[in-house]
């Protein structure tokens, strides 16, 4: 399962053929979500944008995931992308 920031990346995503996605919508992720994403998946992998502000989001989403029994991984995007325009530009595979 893939966690990104928000709408525009998920509607990308499933464009692209890519249905395991999931929008965190800003700073609303929270312990919850972290656990009802465990009951579906063992592995997630967290998308943010690729400047510093993404970054940034990912690394607080991380500690979240860290203190629950899930797999978890970050993919960097280059600077000047988000995930919406990297599968605009690149496609799903």
């Amino acid at each position: 399962m893939a966690v990104v920031a928000g709408y525009p990346d998920v509607i990308a995503a499933h464009q692209a053929g890519l249905t395991s996605f999931v929008g965190t919508l800003g700073t609303a992720l929270g312990d919850d979500h972290v656990l009802g994403l465990r009951r579906l998946t063992d592995r997630v992998v967290l998308i943010f944008d690729g400047d510093e502000a993404g970054q940034k989001a990912a690394d607080r989403s991380l500690e979240l995931f860290l203190g629950h029994d899930v797999d978890v991984r970050v993919l960097t995007l280059p600077s000047d992308l988000d995930p919406c325009d990297f599968l605009l530009k690149e496609g799903g595979e």
